[in-house]
């Protein structure tokens, strides 16, 4: 056979391998290295004090080797899964030449300052304290669950809430390239980001993880709820009388006015046990990721707004100092019990009629010294590899 024959052959079926292999690693989502095999990662058990081991992949070549070609941004001192670097973020207080609610990527971090760059190639530095940041950006190894963005829990004493219950209240769901899925958006506030992180380190360490249910909500969002809540207990006095008659007053349930939601400085979030996770990367870091979990029972529904939410028997407000000592109410769930340690450690502040809902003091306190009101809304991310 003539000797360029058999190399032109010879290349046309390396260059289909290669090919082949290519799509077998879009198909089963591992490691992307500069190693020439291909490994599938595997799921492992996380325990609250087991010893998280890669298994040993193909050809004998332990997958642990693999995954140490990753960085481990945690083990080397960061407060994130993932670096702040490459995430989406939004103007949350007018900084010229931005406007409130202008999407952006972060450059840089640097002290107080975020360096980011518009879609339309504006580069502008800014405080951390005027802006928002996506959360599953820094923090993947959450559970998003944002039902407001696609069918409301919203209920009050079992109640329907009309035209909330069931409804998109709003958009917050796209790929994200930085972590390669379809995933929620969830703005918040970066220093409430700071004590998420907190949160959900601990709740790793002892087996679990948070399920965030919704951080940022905006302010035409909280406006439709609680007006469509007033109108529904209109309807259901029995309703009304459980969260506007004494202890109660339907303030405890849904602020009439400007929220922490719309701060960007509360959450509200639920806790599951973990069954498996492994780990998935963004660019050059490796990071944690659940795959298999089982919500804990709670003492009501997510949202559903009434006295069987709370966590005291009577209206409670106390500082997250105080908390620590409160009297809660006999029959709360586990569940419940384990998120409301988890969070009070963090340096959340626990609300006494939501046992989901926990507010960043400080945080709360910087929004409203710079005006953050949430009269925006976020549909897209703009999210890229760290």
């Amino acid at each position: 056979m003539d000797k360029k024959i058999f190399i032109a052959i010879g290349l046309s079926m390396v260059i289909l391998l290669v090919g082949t292999f290519g799509l077998m690693f879009v198909a089963v989502n591992v490691f992307d290295i500069d190693i020439p095999i291909i490994v599938q990662i595997q799921e492992y058990l996380v325990g609250p004090s087991e010893t998280v081991e890669m298994p040993v992949g193909v050809e004998g070549m332990e997958q642990q080797y693999i995954v140490e070609n990753f960085i481990d941004y945690r083990a080397r001192g960061g407060e994130f899964d993932l670096p702040v670097r490459g995430a989406t973020g939004w103007v949350a207080r007018s900084s010229p030449p931005l406007q409130v609610g202008q999407v952006f990527t972060i450059l840089d971090h640097a002290g107080n300052t975020f360096r980011v760059i518009t879609p339309e190639e504006v580069v502008v530095d800014i405080n951390q304290d005027h802006i928002f940041i996506n959360l599953p950006d820094i923090l993947p190894s959450i559970i998003y669950d944002v039902t407001n963005a696609y069918s409301s829990m919203m209920r009050t004493s079992g109640f329907f809430v009309e035209n909330v219950t069931g409804q998109q209240l709003y958009s917050a769901h796209s790929f994200n390239e930085r972590l390669g899925r379809e995933e929620f958006i969830v703005p918040i506030l970066f220093n409430t980001a700071r004590l998420v992180s907190i949160a959900q380190q601990i709740a790793l360490e002892n087996g679990d993880t948070l399920v965030m249910i919704e951080a940022y909500r905006p302010r035409p969002t909280q406006r439709k709820i609680v007006d469509n809540l007033n109108a529904t207990l209109d309807l259901h006095p029995g309703a009304r009388s459980a969260i506007d008659d004494s202890p109660w007053t339907v303030g405890w349930f849904i602020s009439q006015n400007i929220s922490n939601h719309q701060r960007g400085a509360a959450v509200d979030v639920s806790l599951a046990r973990v069954n498996s996770a492994f780990f998935a990367t963004a660019g050059e870091y490796r990071h944690l990721s659940i795959s298999s979990y089982n919500t804990y029972a709670m003492n009501s529904h997510m949202h559903d707004l009434s006295p069987v939410a709370s966590i005291t028997v009577n209206p409670t407000s106390l500082s997250n100092v105080a908390w620590r000592n409160a009297t809660l109410r006999p029959d709360i769930t586990e569940g419940a019990l384990r998120l409301h340690n988890i969070m009070l450690d963090a340096g959340f502040t626990p609300l006494a009629s939501e046992w989901w809902h926990f507010d960043d003091s400080t945080g709360s306190q910087i929004a409203r010294n710079n005006g953050i009101a949430g009269y925006f809304f976020t549909e897209s991310v703009y999210s890229v590899a760290p």
